[in-house]
């Protein structure tokens, strides 16, 4: 591999730099890929104004041998979020929103599930992660909706818990908080992130498609291991191969997880808040803004999606507005993770050291970023480095094997108990007002399941309840069919259960004027 490091030492205090050996980083970066699996890493630290360390590693495309540089661009997934609150920021400078004032204000168009979170919900409880809704992703993923037609969607995803009474991430509602920039700016969420963001950072060779990413000519390509096994990405080099994955489309939640960017511009964001919203000696943003997004909101509890990264270096967590907050060996660090189909990602910074770190892969989800970041403060504030890989190892496998522990309902299932119904009583489509379409149908003697264009075949568990498996490049999950009667014994909804935390969700069967298929209820 080429030695693809940049190393400018010409201000960075000494103290800084002393501690931070840019030889031995590069082999612990090296020997931790070969650990987590990963073929593409690009790395930068920040110190002040100055990048004191930027480099590549292993591999942008496996298969044609192309090297990570510096300058290859890589999806930032859920680091967009750190964006979003700043573009809301802007306009709050502006005076043309507040952080605390009802949303429904701004976008009389919003509706909830219930009148009261419709009616209450700020800006600020969106940034923070405080709606009451769960994630909700299964909305969305692949189901190929306009953002408006997601913002319509959201008055039917039922709350799995009050407003404002715990942190709950939710892709959605960021998302929402987008398009009410686009209401109140008057042009769309990238168009304002382009003008009012990357232009005056000069992060030039950032975009917030895809599209724009894929005419490059050095960019990222998106990988996983190619295996079932969930623990399989955790920890040792691994026999099973490689496999390029696609793209997963994302401009439904733009303002969640769009933006595609390189170390050296991620560099200039990370600088930017660390300088408390000036940057270049120009001030963006002012620094009551900055302290609002970077001031703990909501706090993330010891049971949520974020306990893997609670250890005793990092024993709460916080989040603030788009940032996590949280304490890293006694001192104080913000940062966000970013995960989608085939790439992983972690920014991050310290305000009072004013040290920062931006680690981009491309591989599906693995905490090498963690790992990178970590040793890298390490390494600057000079104390023991800790073999993270081995906690995060022993931590987030138990988390796996907790969660694929089968379900009481799993074990309630009547041997040979034969469906309630003929076949052709449960074809046809179902439709639920925000989860969509799915089609029954028959085929060869079998239940056939089209669900987000995908055809699946199910297997019948016992009475009305069938199950199948909905297989996408990054989401793998079962999907337990029960069909339900009306009154008068006829099937006429089907439910799954989607999300965590709520209630199965009831697709109602539609009537149709003529069956699915050719008359015998084939898709």
């Amino acid at each position: 591999m080429k030695n693809t490091e940049l190393e400018n030492r010409s201000s960075a205090p000494a103290c800084a730099e002393e501690r931070f050996e840019g030889e031995d980083f590069r082999k612990f970066v090296q020997s931790e890929m070969k650990t987590w699996n990963v073929p593409g890493a690009a790395v930068a630290v920040v110190k002040d104004e100055t990048v004191i360390f930027s480099g590549g590693f292993g591999y942008r495309d496996v298969e044609k041998d192309l090297e990570v540089t510096p300058e290859t661009i890589f999806p930032i997934a859920s680091c967009t979020k750190t964006f979003n609150s700043l573009a809301v920021g802007l306009l709050v400078d502006e005076e043309r929103l507040e952080w605390d004032r009802p949303a429904r204000e701004y976008y009389p168009d919003l509706r909830f599930y219930d009148d009261f979170t419709t009616g209450h919900i700020t800006l600020r409880d969106m940034l923070c992660h405080r709606s009451g809704l769960p994630r909700h992703d299964k909305v969305w993923l692949y189901a190929g909706l306009s953002r408006k037609d997601l913002m319509a969607r959201i008055q039917y995803l039922r709350p799995s818990c009050g407003f404002r009474e715990i942190f709950q991430y939710n892709n959605i509602v960021y998302a929402l908080a987008g398009v009410i920039v686009e209401k109140i700016s008057g042009m769309p969420w990238e168009d304002f992130v382009r003008t009012r963001i990357l232009l005056p950072l000069g992060m030039e060779n950032s975009s917030l498609f895809q599209q724009e990413m894929q005419r490059t000519d050095n960019f990222a390509l998106p990988y996983r291991l190619k295996t079932d096994d969930p623990l399989q990405p955790v920890g040792e080099p691994s026999e099973f191969p490689l496999e390029r994955v696609p793209f997963q489309p994302v401009s439904t939640t733009g303002p969640s997880s769009s933006v595609n960017s390189t170390v050296p511009d991620m560099a200039k964001w990370i600088m930017l808040h660390i300088n408390k919203g000036e940057f270049g000696g120009k001030r963006l943003v002012t620094e009551k803004t900055m302290h609002q997004i970077h001031s703990p909101q909501m706090a993330t509890g010891a049971e949520g999606e974020f306990k893997a990264f609670l250890c005793e270096e990092t024993p709460l967590i916080d989040y603030g507005l788009g940032w996590v907050v949280q304490p890293y060996r006694g001192h104080y660090m913000l940062n966000h993770s970013g995960g989608i189909d085939g790439f992983s990602s972690m920014i991050s910074f310290m305000p009072r050291e004013k040290i920062g770190v931006v680690v981009l892969t491309n591989m599906h989800t693995t905490m090498l970023p963690f790992v990178i970041t970590y040793n890298v403060y390490d390494r600057l504030l000079g104390l023991e480095q800790v073999d993270r890989s081995n906690k995060f190892i022993t931590t987030v496998s138990d988390i796996i094997k907790a969660g694929s522990v089968p379900s009481g309902g799993q074990n309630e299932m009547v041997k040979n108990a034969p469906p309630t119904h003929p076949p052709g009583d449960y074809t046809g489509k179902y439709s639920e007002p925000a989860y969509g379409d799915v089609v029954i149908g028959m085929e060869g003697g079998c239940m056939e399941v089209m669900f987000r264009n995908t055809k699946m075949t199910a297997e019948h568990l016992h009475y009305d309840t069938f199950r199948t498996l909905f297989a996408a490049p990054g989401t793998n999950f079962e999907m337990r069919i029960t069909f339900l009667m009306d009154e008068h014994g006829d099937i006429d909804r089907l439910s799954i259960p989607l999300q965590m935390g709520v209630d199965d969700i009831v697709f109602r069967k539609r009537v149709l004027t003529s069956p699915p298929g050719k008359g015998n209820g084939n898709i």
